[in-house]
C-alpha cells in the first residue's frame, strides 16, 4: 500500500473505479432481476407467506434463486473484471492499454478468463450470504416476538428488527458469505490477470487449481 501511495498518490487507491461502476450496472441488474423472479416464484411452491424465506422450503428458495442469478450474471462480469485487476495490478496504464493487451494476447476469450472460477466464488457466496442473512433474521425476529419486554416485538408500534440492525445482520452474513469463498476468489484474482500467453494462462490455471 504504501508503495502504492508513492507511486501513484491516494487516487492510487481508486484504480479501476470507474470501469468497476460501469461494468457492474449490468451485471447487478440482471442478478437481481432473476434472483427476485426465481425466489419469488419457488418459494410460492416450496413454502407459504406464513412460513417465510427461514423455512426449510423458503430458505432452499433463496438459496437456488440466488445461485440462478449469480450463475447469469456470472458471463456479464468476468470482462470489467479482468480489465480492473489488470488496472489495481498496475499491469495496465489505463483501460484502453488493457483492452488492447488482453484483445491481442489471447483474444476475446481474454475477457473471460477466471470465468469458472468466478462461478466458483459468486455462487457460493450468494447462497451463503443470502441464506445466513435469512436464518440470521428468522432468528432475531423469533427472539424479539417471544421475549417479555423485548424492545420493538411489534406490539408496541415499534419495528421488530430496525434498519441498523438489518444492515449488521447484512454485514455479518456478507463475512460468512467471504469467509467461505475466499479461496476461490484468491484463484480468480490469479486467473484473470493472468499476461503474456495461452500457455502462460494455462499454466496459471493448473498451479492455482492445485493450490
Amino acid at each position: 500500500a504504501r508503495d502504492l501511495l508513492d507511486r501513484a498518490g491516494v487516487w492510487g487507491l481508486y484504480s479501476g473505479l470507474l470501469v468497476a461502476i460501469v461494468g457492474a450496472v449490468p451485471s447487478v441488474f440482471v442478478y437481481f432481476g432473476v434472483y427476485q423472479y426465481w425466489k419469488r416464484t419457488l418459494a410460492a411452491k416450496w413454502s407459504t407467506p406464513e412460513q417465510g424465506y427461514a423455512s426449510r422450503g423458503g430458505l432452499l428458495a433463496v438459496m437456488v434463486a440466488a445461485a440462478i442469478g449469480n450463475l447469469v450474471a456470472s458471463f456479464l462480469r468476468p470482462p470489467y473484471e479482468v480489465i480492473k485487476q489488470r488496472l489495481q495490478a498496475g499491469i495496465d496504464p489505463n483501460a484502453i492499454a488493457a483492452i488492447r493487451t488482453i484483445y491481442g494476447t489471447l483474444g476475446l476469450r481474454g475477457f473471460w478468463q477466471g470465468l469458472h472460477a468466478q462461478m466458483l466464488r459468486d455462487i457460493p457466496y450468494a447462497m451463503f450470504t443470502l441464506g445466513t442473512y435469512e436464518v440470521l433474521q428468522s432468528i432475531f425476529r423469533t427472539y424479539r416476538e417471544t421475549t417479555p419486554g423485548a424492545a420493538g416485538n411489534g406490539k408496541d408500534g415499534k419495528p421488530i428488527i430496525t434498519p441498523l440492525e438489518y444492515a449488521l445482520l447484512g454485514a455479518i452474513a456478507g463475512g460468512v458469505g467471504a469467509f467461505v469463498t475466499n479461496p476461490m476468489d484468491v484463484i480468480k484474482t490469479r486467473l484473470m490477470t493472468a499476461t503474456s500467453t495461452a500457455a502462460d494462462l494455462q499454466g496459471v490455471r493448473w498451479r492455482s487449481l492445485a493450490w
